[in-house]
Order: structure tokens, then sequence, then C-alpha cells
């Protein structure tokens, strides 16, 4: 603009634009947690710190059940009731004299442990209640000055022998007598891993020497076994 004559000039107001309206911020509410997932279901709730993807998994299978082989007394394992009957061990020792005769089935009459009661120390027998394999151990100690022969048997099968005093190459078939001195020795031991059947009998028959004994609840001599694990007829 022309300043005009006479006129003083006044000076120029700047333009106000009025304020932009702006839209309250609101507060953040807290998103709601999702609902668990049920049992069965195969979505994955979200987690703390996730995208919120959702990811789905397949069905869960069936449970698995194990089938033992034997007499038909345990076909299954499905509860602890079931487990607890299929718990198989024991372990005697020997605290009276082991027989009537010279030799013989010994009866490890003083019972420490007879889950199930399968062994009988009226006979000193252990009878397997289901096949598998099981962990059968026996300690012989003989008599002072003397030594324990000894068979380990199954069902009337020797599966295992010893001789405190040790055996001579010479004389390994009992068909072959020897006249010298007897030499004494230590305990005797077994410790076998063995596969038994159902109803199999296992015992520790002595052939020769004498088995130490008192008349207190000291033992010298222990017989004990235990079910390592069944066998499977189906998996």
């Amino acid at each position: 603009l022309q300043p005009q004559p006479g006129i003083p000039l006044l000076p120029s107001r700047p333009r106000i634009q009025p304020p932009r309206q702006r839209t309250p911020l609101q507060p953040l509410q807290p998103r709601p947690l999702p609902r668990p997932a049920l049992p069965g279901s195969g979505v994955v709730p979200f987690l703390p710190g996730t995208t919120g993807i959702i990811l789905e998994t397949g069905e869960a299978g069936p449970p698995g059940t194990v089938l033992m082989s034997g007499r038909g007394r345990l076909r299954s394992v499905d509860g602890p009731a079931a487990a607890a009957a299929s718990l198989v061990s024991f372990s005697a020792g020997l605290t009276q004299k082991p027989f009537s005769s010279d030799v013989g089935v010994v009866h490890f009459n003083k019972v420490l442990v007879n889950d199930g009661d399968y062994y009988n120390p009226s006979t000193g027998i252990f009878t397997s209640p289901y096949e598998g394999r099981y962990l059968i151990t026996a300690v012989l100690a003989p008599e002072r000055d003397e030594y324990v022969e000894a068979v380990l048997s199954v069902s009337n099968a020797s599966v295992a022998q010893l001789h405190t005093a040790g055996y001579r190459r010479e004389l390994l078939e009992y068909h072959k007598p020897y006249s010298g001195k007897q030499t004494c020795g230590g305990p005797g031991t077994f410790h076998l891993v063995l596969h038994l059947k159902a109803g199999d009998e296992v015992n520790v028959v002595v052939t020769g020497g004498k088995l130490a004994y008192t008349d207190s609840d000291e033992m010298y001599s222990t017989f004990s076994g235990v079910l390592l694990y069944p066998s499977i007829s189906h998996v």
C-alpha cells in the first residue's frame, strides 16, 4: 500500500489463527487377558509379551498301555494300583540250620523284603510271577576252616556253580575225584541277570561243605532277587 498524505500509517497486526481443536487423550485401557485354554483344546493361549498370534497344536494321542506276558495275573499297567502290583523283589538271610541233612536247598528264613510274597522262606524257593529279566544274587559264607559248594538252580536246572575253595582245572568234572587236602576260602557269591518265565522256581542248593549260621539274628548268608523289567508282548 502506498501511504497517503496526512494519514499516518498504523502498524499491521499479525493474523491470529484460532487454536486447533484436539481430541483429548484417553488413558490406555488394559487389554483383557484371554481365557485359558480348556483341557484337550488345541489352542495355545496368549503369552505376555507376544504379538497375539494364535498357534494351534495337534490333538494329543491316547495314553499308551504296557502289556505283559505271564499267567494272566497282570495284563496291563494303568494307574498307581496296577504299578504297585507289578513290583517284585525279595531279600532273605540265614539265621538257622539251612536244611535237615548235610546238603539240600537252603531255607533262608529271615525275610527282609518280600514284595508280592513270591519268596517262600519255608522252602527257600522264589517263584517268578512274570516273564522278564530278574537280578538274582546270593552270598554264601562257610564255617571257619570249611568250604561251601553250591548251585544256583532254576526249575531244577543248574545255572551257575561255586566253590569257595576254588576249582582246579583238572577237577571241573565231577567224575574225577580228588583225595588231597581241601583248601578253604572266603564266601562265595552268585550275581546274575536271568531271563525267567512265569512260574520258574529259583533256589540255592548246597552240594558240599558247611554254611555258617548262628542262633542269633546275625546273617552271614543271603539270597535276593528283583524284577528289573517284564517281557513286553505288545508295544
